[in-house]
């Protein structure tokens, strides 16, 4: 009889505290709807406080704005149809209505997918679409298309990526800046083998590290930044090239960690102009991460390290910084698509310097700079003497600038 009475006791106070502790976590998931509840309308909103559009050096602030998005917020929560981007994206709906008087629509679609405001004199200084199309033609060159199936057979959807690569000064974090705004592989969210912060599959780089040759680096390097535990043939490389004439332009506003005799008054310093009888390249030296590579110019760098991509067999996308530039939207969306990912209906192109937080490249080109830097032709060519364009027009790879689509200029 104790026994029974012991064991029912014991029953009793099971089912109690059982019970205590399913109201404690039913009253734990309450507390914690309602503090999610508050973070957003507070956080989210204050976030929407001095929504800005950055042009340039310019900012403006449409803080007109922020009464009609807090009364927003409530609806966009209540239907639960509108994801938190697009009540953000409330916020820029006048940028999205700019106009552009005397610009090109070509450009000035660029210039709207990027909310930007110019002024009269910016304008003016913008390149018309046919000088863009005399130096590049007037559809994107995308090579590698053909590997895309092949990719996605090749790797399970959930370990599929996508990482920039190119040598200094060919847009790799653009890249990565816009791409990762736009594009988005779901199933990368479920992956065991990768994380990025947005869980997109997008990454920073190849896990080799973008700037280094790919024949002394891929599978024998880690890179220190995105790197790790990355299984590197299961990220497609996007390997950006850009024009020569204007590569070796580029160098000279930011050198990175090529090294050869040059100044601020003769650059890029092709050849020693000193020199008259012959051609004598200026040589260059660059330390990557498992080389120290050696070589005559910087047209040899330009044709050395690309062509060590043309050797390779494995999946790739290649395609040009100026297409990146002028036809971003198309050229962003197919890389996407390729590896298996969606694209946003509401193409943003980041108008900000993609670079502008690394201090290695302060003082680089945002988006309208680039723009009229890339888009003018006369620029090409700053910096370089006659003999230059000669030595450069005679010895850039030829099957290179072929397949590219640029165009030596025509002899001094």
């Amino acid at each position: 009889m104790v026994r029974i009475k012991r064991d029912a006791s014991k029953k009793r106070w099971t089912t109690q505290a059982f019970t205590v502790l399913v109201l404690l976590f039913i009253a734990a998931i309450f507390l914690g709807t309602i503090a999610l509840f508050t973070f957003m309308m507070t956080a989210d909103v204050s976030l929407q406080d001095g929504v800005s559009a950055t042009v340039g050096d310019q900012t403006t602030n449409n803080n007109d704005n922020s009464n009609s998005l807090r009364s927003n917020w409530r609806q966009v929560y209540k239907e639960g149809s509108k994801t938190l981007r697009d009540w953000k994206q409330m916020g820029l709906e006048k940028n999205k209505s700019l106009s552009y008087p005397g610009v090109d629509e070509e450009i000035a679609r660029i210039l709207r997918s990027a909310r930007a405001e110019i002024d009269a004199e910016t304008a003016a200084q913008l390149p018309k679409w046919a000088d863009v199309v005399s130096q590049y033609g007037d559809k994107p060159i995308i090579h590698g298309l053909e590997n895309c199936e092949r990719y996605r057979q090749q790797v399970k959807p959930e370990d599929r990526m996508i990482g920039p690569a190119g040598i200094f000064n060919t847009g790799t974090n653009l890249f990565f800046q816009v791409e990762k705004e736009n594009c988005v592989i779901k199933e990368a969210a479920l992956s065991k083998s990768h994380s990025e912060p947005r869980k997109n599959g997008i990454r920073y780089q190849v896990p080799w590290g973008k700037h280094n040759p790919v024949k002394t680096h891929r599978f024998h390097n880690v890179a220190a930044a995105w790197g790790a535990g990355i299984k590197q043939d299961d990220v497609m490389p996007f390997v950006l090239i850009k024009d020569p004439y204007h590569w070796m332009g580029s160098e000279c506003r930011h050198e990175y960690l090529l090294r050869w005799d040059h100044d601020e008054n003769h650059c890029p310093n092709v050849i020693d102009n000193t020199v008259t009888d012959r051609y004598e390249p200026i040589p260059v030296y660059s330390k990557y991460a498992k080389s120290e590579e050696h070589y005559d110019s910087l047209v040899d760098v330009w044709n050395t390290w690309y062509n060590e991509w043309e050797e390779q067999s494995f999946p790739m996308i290649q395609t040009r910084f100026e297409d990146l530039v002028f036809h971003g939207e198309e050229v962003l969306k197919t890389a996407c698509e390729c590896v298996g990912g969606v694209f946003s209906d509401d193409f943003v192109f980041i108008e900000r310097n993609a670079k502008e937080d690394l201090p290695l490249n302060a003082g680089a080109n945002g988006l309208v700079k680039t723009l009229i830097q890339y888009g003018n032709s006369n620029n090409r060519l700053h910096g370089f003497t006659d003999r230059e364009v000669l030595y450069a027009g005679e010895n850039l790879d030829a099957a290179l600038m072929e397949k590219f689509g640029y165009v030596p200029p025509p002899s001094p």
